[in-house]
């Protein structure tokens, strides 16, 4: 399988990620990425497994594309493309045991899980109409994937087309094909792709955010074993300076694009931690100075 169109996460997320334990957020917004982060360990997981199971197929594999279908907007998790069909993944990451009905899912109380059944229509509705007026001969398939493993789908068909980790590899074994994807639909899948309306900055407020050393995996707070030397015990890794260094200096380009990087700036955004010198050492190697705002920009 040929991972055609990679996710890319949004803006807040990312910022929610290298901030989480050195600034206040809100509730709300601790509730929210907390909630985007699960959907996106879920859509990780399907995706492992399905690279895994079509390892030896040449489809093609698209993520994360948002569409404008009709004058309405349908997102697209993940989608598969054979030679002769399409299928469209709805990645779920619940915790809560659900039933399935009549393709309608329902709580175990047998609350109708209207948002659910509602995004699986319209999803379907959408992506059939967008791939159907481009070649009317390809079959397009949506299906839901819930990827908890602790989680229970009661009412599911075992020839699908509900996926569970359970059944997946069972459903999906027809679609294996010795035939190459169609590259043609992938990319006018593609094609259609919009920019994400929602994916907005986080307001942060510099002076709030807390000054040093931090993980460039976990953002947790890091130790300085010696000049050259820094060790995450979160992580159990050892990281270099370079790599300390060029962290900090990408966390600050993503949370603060407006303000000018100088070596001043950055000494005050690692809280002193390293010297003026080794900074600017390092700015000198990998960054180009403009003379006029007597500040560093990425070298190209």
């Amino acid at each position: 399988m040929i991972i055609y169109h990679s996710r890319t996460l949004i803006h807040q997320f990312l910022s929610y990620q290298m901030l989480e334990y050195r600034y206040d957020f809100t509730l709300d917004s601790h509730e929210k990425m907390k909630r985007i982060g699960k959907g996106i360990q879920g859509e990780e997981q399907a995706e492992r497994w399905l690279t895994e199971f079509f390892a030896d197929c040449d489809c093609f594999y698209v993520n994360d594309l948002r569409l404008n279908v009709d004058y309405e907007q349908v997102q697209i998790d993940s989608a598969i493309v054979f030679h002769n069909s399409v299928i469209v993944l709805e990645v779920k990451n619940y915790s809560m045991d659900i039933r399935c009905q009549n393709g309608q899912f329902y709580s175990i109380a047998g609350e109708p899980l209207t948002g659910l059944n509602n995004q699986l229509s319209k999803l379907a509705r959408l992506i059939t109409k967008a791939l159907q007026s481009y070649d009317m001969h390809i079959e397009v398939k949506v299906m839901p994937f819930f990827v908890d493993v602790n989680q229970s789908v009661h009412g599911v068909l075992v020839d699908g087309p509900v996926l569970t980790p359970v059944n997946f590899r069972h459903v999906l074994r027809k679609f294996v094909d010795k035939k190459p994807g169609n590259q043609a639909i992938a990319d006018y899948l593609i094609s259609l792709n919009q920019e994400n309306d929602f994916n907005r900055k986080f307001e942060i407020d510099y002076s709030h955010v807390a000054k040093g050393i931090y993980c460039p995996k976990c953002h947790l707070k890091i130790i300085k074993k010696s000049q050259r030397n820094y060790y995450c015990e979160t992580c159990d890794k050892h990281f270099s300076t370079q790599c300390i260094v060029n962290h900090q200096i990408d966390v600050f380009r993503h949370l603060f694009s407006d303000r000018q990087l100088t070596t001043r700036v950055l000494h005050e955004w690692v809280a002193g931690e390293i010297s003026h010198r080794t900074l600017q050492r390092i700015l000198a190697e990998h960054y180009v100075y403009e003379k006029e705002s007597r500040s560093y920009s990425k070298r190209e």
